[in-house]
């Protein structure tokens, strides 16, 4: 119980070798706990120049940000198929609201990125879904598990998903988890450290957006089902008109599906992802 199998050989004749992995545990990281995982992330991208797009086609190579927009018209056309009255439940109806917000959101941060980096930066081998909850440990090491949405892309799309899991966010903790990814990672160069964390804290608000959107999808899914969760009022009043200061870590649990209150865990999300986006206006004008 608690441990992960992980295949680490098949033999001739049917015979599996199992490691059996912890999971890490952690709630959320500090500048010092979060090393070991930018080790691991260096580590997966230094891969890149072994594996590329062209030796293993079949990978995916959809960007965070065009998984974002795909989830958001998937989830359109599921709402326009659902039963009226369902369409009526008042949360029901404000999520729809919660959607249009987010998809603004995805629309002005790609207009930013296009400015700042039309062409992206460096494709890498990325895991694509960088959470507390796919992070497992060996020893002392890092290793991640969920390999689903493996593939290639921009590695800022990784490095903004990490970011995510820090207990809390500024600019000089983006420089710094910057500053330490560069210095193990090969092949990132000619770039300034500004443009790039402008670049990231873009990142940052489409990684939250994404987790925003899986929330909400999942949200739904159960309301449909008719299952009644607690705290479903808090979303009315979502999103908030201007950032607020945190109360406490509003780091995604890796058990937010099972939480009750997932409502209310929605609206702190929001509630970060304002902080986010005021961050980032902050990195742009400094």
């Amino acid at each position: 119980p608690g441990l992960v199998p992980a295949l680490i050989n098949q033999v001739g004749g049917g015979g599996l070798l199992y490691e059996y992995l912890s999971p890490a545990g952690a709630s959320s990281y500090s500048l010092i706990t979060i090393k070991p995982v930018l080790h691991a992330l260096c580590t997966l991208h230094n891969q890149s120049k072994k594996v590329n797009a062209e030796s293993i086609p079949q990978l995916a190579s959809s960007s965070l940000l065009t998984i974002s927009r795909d989830l958001l018209e998937q989830s359109e056309a599921e709402f326009q198929q659902s039963p009226s009255l369902f369409q009526q439940i008042p949360a029901v109806k404000k999520s729809t609201e919660l959607f249009a917000y987010l998809q603004a959101k995805l629309e002005m941060e790609e207009d930013v990125l296009n400015n700042l980096s039309p062409q992206g930066i460096h494709q890498v081998l990325s895991h694509g879904d960088i959470n507390t909850g796919n992070i497992l440990t060996r020893n002392a090491s890092v290793v991640f598990a969920d390999l689903e949405h493996v593939g290639f892309r921009d590695f800022t799309d990784d490095l903004a998903q990490t970011i995510l899991m820090l207990e809390s966010i500024s600019i000089e903790t983006i420089h710094s988890v910057i500053s330490h990814y560069l210095k193990t990672v090969q092949g990132v160069r000619g770039i300034g450290r500004r443009t790039l964390a402008q670049i990231v804290c873009s990142k940052t608000i489409i990684a939250s957006t994404y987790q925003i959107l899986c929330m909400l999808i999942y949200y739904l899914s159960l309301k449909r089902l008719g299952y009644s969760y607690s705290k479903e009022e808090s979303l009315l009043a979502t999103p908030p008109e201007s950032p607020q200061k945190e109360p406490g870590c509003l780091v995604l649990s890796s058990q937010w599906k099972d939480d009750p209150e997932l409502p209310l865990e929605i609206v702190q999300q929001f509630i970060r992802l304002q902080n986010l986006t005021t961050l980032a206006k902050s990195a742009r004008g400094a």
